[in-house]
């Protein structure tokens, strides 16, 4: 981009106008933007650097050049290294997931039955150290849950054991490099879920599996962004219901008798897997998200 006499701002006006004509947020011009400046989207609206010249032009085109691979299907999170959640931020890239504000919503009810468990002295970190809690998320990923609930339950005063399963290899430097960011104490076990943590018990597990259907990958109805996302962490199987439902088997697997899963969903699955769940659990329910699509699902095993 040759600059002439525009500002950062008109820069940015210029770039979001690209994204528009291709309908993409307008948003992310100004987190590619900001990732440039190494400042906040937010000072964006406040006192940005002044910058002139050769420096000026660098960052223009720089900022060209990310919004040419937005354009092209690139997902913004990737371009800039980092995804929020909740009140984490996340390093993510090509291989993992990134997460969604969906899964935010997983995270709150977890907790719910999570800190119930707990008596209320417990809260003040007044239980004995091997009365721990433990938790399993299935199919970490990038870690967004496992590391949300430890630092959660932490400021909540409880004391948790958090094990996040993971098999891919591409994921795994995202987890673990999240998990030392955030100085969380997380235990990674790098296998599939049909076959990770036997002899093991635990509390309470939460899963985020795969859930769309394969066919949909050839059909052009998914957003472009998703190509660049790993299919291992995308589909679940010729209806999107076969792998939830190894989730289903393995949390019914691992989980004491009394124990709480909670898993999340795409919204047309709803009936099957909650009949799926009746097999092994008991006081089957479900939940939608905050924009009223059904979504998670969750059950006491018997």
């Amino acid at each position: 981009m040759s600059e002439g006499k525009l500002s950062l701002r008109e820069i940015l006006g210029s770039a979001k106008g690209k994204l528009r004509i291709h309908e993409i947020a307008e948003i992310d011009a100004e987190l590619l933007l900001a990732h440039l400046l190494g400042i906040t989207r937010m000072q964006l609206h406040g006192t940005v650097p002044l910058l002139e010249g050769d420096a000026l032009k660098q960052v223009a085109d720089e900022l060209d050049e990310l919004i040419d691979r937005r354009i092209s299907g690139f997902p913004t999170q990737y371009l800039i290294g980092e995804a929020p959640f909740r009140h984490l931020l996340l390093d993510v890239g090509p291989g993992v997931l990134i997460p969604r504000p969906e899964t935010e919503g997983l995270v709150s009810l977890a907790l719910e039955k999570i800190t119930r468990r707990f008596p209320a002295s417990s809260r003040e970190g007044k239980k004995a150290p091997n009365e721990r809690l433990s938790v399993v998320d299935l199919g970490s990923g990038s870690g967004c849950i496992a590391i949300a609930i430890a630092t959660e339950g932490r400021n909540l005063g409880l004391l948790l054991s958090v094990i996040a399963v993971e098999p891919s290899n591409e994921a795994h430097p995202y987890l673990e490099k999240n998990i030392a960011k955030h100085d969380v104490d997380v235990r990674v076990i790098k296998e599939g879920v049909e076959t990770a943590l036997v002899n093991v018990k635990a509390d309470v597990v939460v899963a985020n599996p795969p859930y769309i259907a394969d066919h949909l990958a050839m059909s052009g109805d998914l957003p472009r962004e998703l190509a660049a996302e790993p299919s291992l962490a995308l589909f679940g199987g010729a209806s999107g219901t076969e792998i939830p439902k190894l989730f289903i088997d393995a949390a019914a697997r691992i989980l004491k008798s009394g124990g709480d899963f909670l898993m999340e969903h795409e919204e047309s699955q709803r009936v099957e897997l909650m009949a799926y769940l009746s097999r092994d659990f008991i006081e089957v329910g479900c939940e939608d998200d905050l924009n009223g699509k059904h979504r998670y699902i969750f059950a006491t095993r018997g």
